[in-house]
């Protein structure tokens, strides 16, 4: 599934213009396939997006997310809530982070939304 899903988004992404949402999801599926080298890389994608584009921390915490990095997750989530980020409307009902559900920094975050 995961070397499917990558070529797609690969593809995407090349024909998007740099979409940071895309590099995003890319990175998390990288992270999920147990491809850390390229999501590693994703965020420094990100990284050097962000000196001439907007990039959303939550595109950030998706890739973190998709490495296990719950912590690093969560900061750039609780950034993404600090820059009032559109996509975290929808936190509550993503998949992708799924893995942070359990963890109470996640649920405060749902509370501070007002999501839970």
């Amino acid at each position: 599934v995961y070397p499917e899903a990558i070529a797609e988004l690969r593809k995407a992404f090349s024909l998007s213009e740099d979409s940071p949402v895309l590099l995003g999801h890319l990175g998390y599926t990288y992270g999920l396939s147990r491809d850390a080298p390229n999501a590693r890389k994703a965020l420094d994608d990100l990284g050097k997006l962000s000196r001439r584009q907007y990039v959303s921390s939550v595109s950030i915490a998706l890739i973190h997310a998709g490495l296990g990095e719950n912590d690093k997750a969560l900061e750039a989530l609780k950034r993404a809530y600090d820059e009032h980020d559109f996509p975290l409307v929808l936190l509550k009902v993503a998949p992708w982070f799924d893995r942070l559900r359990g963890d109470t920094r996640f649920r405060d975050l749902l509370v501070r939304m007002s999501l839970s």
